[in-house]
């Protein structure tokens, strides 16, 4: 199967939303680079999600996360959709609370949302606007309420909670190299490689600023990869772990239910998107 690694579509920090209808289809696999909402205004397709295969029809929506891929075919003539595509920093900087709520949850693949809303997707991509800014406004306006509904009709999975960085200094080269390597084996010198710190000092000012210590801040971290794995991925529960960074399937486990206060057999039949 060949991936499209492109960004299909002219997403950019000055305008980071886009809406349109269309009737022609991806039909080769797409590396996801921003959210998408795909909208299936009429007509039946085959949509390949992660590797699964959804027939999909009418009037069904469903959610796109980052670094996902897919790809629609057999589409049939009556067919077209909607995509809404947008930018994370359509919630705000990355110190911005909206957004720092939004990367703690996993959206449901397939959201059901009220014919409100629906009509409201219908009725802003037929619109004419008069300017690039009425435009832009309208749509993050549609996007805000689309996900208020969906957090509201409770449509996500929780992911555990990472504290952010309050200060600005070389500790942010410890999280980065954490994030970077996090399925590999991480160890306390490796962090001290990357910031030129002592070992004192680097614990205590770790903890200063992320409100926890690295073991704990990294093990967050792999967890919270692993749920979105559990979720999208057909991998096993042993595999998963192994792939981001657990090397023993019994203290994944433990760490898991740590945070999560479930299994990861249990989150998994909980929120995988059947």
């Amino acid at each position: 199967m060949d991936f499209d690694f492109e960004q299909i579509y002219n997403i950019s920090k000055n305008s980071p939303v886009i809406l349109c209808d269309k009737s022609d289809y991806i039909t080769k696999m797409h590396y996801q680079a921003e959210y998408e909402l795909l909208y299936f205004v009429s007509g039946n397709a085959e949509f390949i999600l992660n590797g699964r295969k959804y027939f999909v029809k009418n009037g069904e929506t469903y959610f796109i996360d980052l670094d996902r891929e897919y790809f629609i075919k057999n589409a049939d003539k009556k067919a077209h959709y909607i995509s809404l595509i947008f930018s994370p920093s359509v919630f705000g900087s990355s110190d911005d609370t909206t957004r720092q709520l939004f990367n703690q949850i996993i959206i449901d693949s397939k959201v059901i949302l009220s014919e409100t809303i629906l009509e409201k997707i219908r009725k802003t991509a037929k619109e004419n606007f008069l300017n690039e800014i009425e435009k832009e406004f309208a749509i993050k306006n549609l996007i805000y309420e689309i996900f208020f509904y969906i957090i509201k009709t409770h449509q996500f999975a929780p992911l555990p909670q990472t504290s952010k960085i309050e200060k600005k200094h070389s500790i942010e080269d410890g999280i980065l190299y954490i994030k970077k390597h996090f399925k590999e084996n991480i160890t306390l010198s490796d962090l001290l490689d990357t910031t030129n710190y002592s070992k004192s000092h680097f614990i205590r000012l770790f903890k200063l600023n992320t409100g926890m210590n690295y073991t704990d801040y990294l093990n967050r971290y792999r967890i919270k990869h692993s749920c979105r794995d559990l979720i999208f991925s057909d991998k096993n529960i042993t595999e998963i772990a192994t792939e981001n960074g657990f090397n023993n399937i019994q203290y994944f486990s433990k760490i898991f239910k740590k945070y999560m206060e479930c299994s990861p057999k249990q989150y998994q039949k909980k929120w995988k998107f059947k």
